[in-house]
């Protein structure tokens, strides 16, 4: 964000001789400039000791205030501008900015912040922004860390205390005792998905790491997600096998088209609907790699190294590997030491694939 601009409100007396002519527009924008950001605030607590022009129905005032002391471009600031109606003065989103910047956001974050949730210029501080981050504050966020969560997940603003974010703290808390994670303030949201994903016999231990690398996946309506849950039962998927909320967490990433393209794909190299779907049910992620790189494996495995079809069939985790980085490079150590007689016994190539990269 560039020096911040006082170019949409003046304390008459004082800009007139910086004004050249002086504008017949309510909102001129060819006033001074501060630079560094420090310097606004205080020319703002300045003004604020007496009266100074603002045009209450001017849209562009609004406009100017986003673009010059919130950094944003003239285009965000337009469609931001549509949210915030028309403020009598510009002292509410001063106020707004300075709390932020008294609580460890920098430019950037605020930016981002107001960008994404502009609405939170007509909070109060003390009502509702104060409370809440006090809240968060609780859980051990504060300073940078506090401005990264909040700048990239404003989306806490729409919540009420008592009734969303302090019971969504307690049902997580209580379920997987995360205390830090921003997953925290969804946790009304996810409360039913969890539970019915329970009754389905995933094993909670599954769901709590699942919960925290990938917590999107449990924003869903409970209802698409019990429609995917059948589905994947419907194509063989055990509720008891570990790879079944992998199975629906995969599938609920595909469009129909992609899911139709992909099996088409799969069968066009000769493997059976059934046989996709055991691998589906073995290798979830199968599914989730792009079609060229599905075409790019089932080719290398089938047509250079004359894999069976079978024998792939029921070894899906060949699929899972990147050929360039992890399956290509161990063929080729296991070749050289074939060639060289090093080799005490003979070992296929998936063992070989499946030890960890130390360990290899």
């Amino acid at each position: 964000m560039g020096p911040f601009n006082v170019n949409v409100f003046c304390k008459t007396p004082f800009f007139l001789s910086l004004q050249t002519p002086l504008s017949p527009f309510p909102c001129h924008t060819t006033f001074f400039s501060f630079s560094p950001p420090t310097l606004f605030f205080r020319a703002m607590s300045s003004l604020f000791s007496s009266s100074y022009y603002w045009a209450p129905s001017s849209s562009s005032c609004i406009v100017n205030f986003l673009v010059d002391s919130v950094g944003l471009s003239r285009e965000s600031a337009i469609a931001a501008s549509s949210h915030l109606g028309n403020f009598k003065t510009p002292e509410k989103p001063l106020s707004v900015i300075n709390f932020l910047k008294s609580s460890g956001f920098n430019e950037t974050h605020i930016h981002d912040f107001i960008r994404i949730r502009p609405q939170v210029l007509k909070c109060s501080v003390e009502k509702t922004l104060k409370p809440r981050f006090e809240l968060l504050q609780s859980l051990g966020l504060s300073g940078p860390e506090l401005a990264s969560f909040l700048s990239s997940s404003p989306f806490i603003f729409c919540y009420s205390i008592d009734k969303h974010l302090k019971p969504s703290i307690l049902f997580l808390r209580s379920y997987s005792h995360c205390k830090r994670s921003k997953i925290v303030v969804l946790g009304n949201i996810m409360k039913p998905n969890l539970e019915f994903l329970e009754s389905c016999g995933i094993a909670r231990p599954t769901l709590q790491k699942f919960m925290l690398s990938r917590p999107g996946f449990f924003y869903q309506s409970t209802e698409r997600l019990k429609q995917i849950e059948e589905r994947v039962r419907e194509l063989g998927c055990d509720p008891k096998s570990k790879m079944f909320v992998s199975a629906i967490y995969t599938m609920s990433s595909l469009s129909e088209k992609k899911w139709k393209a992909k099996l088409e794909l799969l069968e066009s190299f000769g493997f059976s609907k059934g046989e996709v779907f055991t691998m589906f049910s073995k290798v979830p992620y199968l599914m989730s790699r792009s079609e060229e790189k599905l075409m790019k494996v089932m080719d290398y495995f089938l047509n250079e190294l004359k894999y069976d079809k079978s024998f792939l069939a029921s070894r899906p985790v060949f699929f899972g590997y990147s050929l360039e980085k992890r399956v290509i490079p161990r063929l080729n150590v296991l070749q050289a030491l074939r060639s060289s007689a090093l080799l005490t016994r003979d070992v296929n190539l998936l063992k070989v694939c499946l030890i960890s990269e130390e360990a290899f």
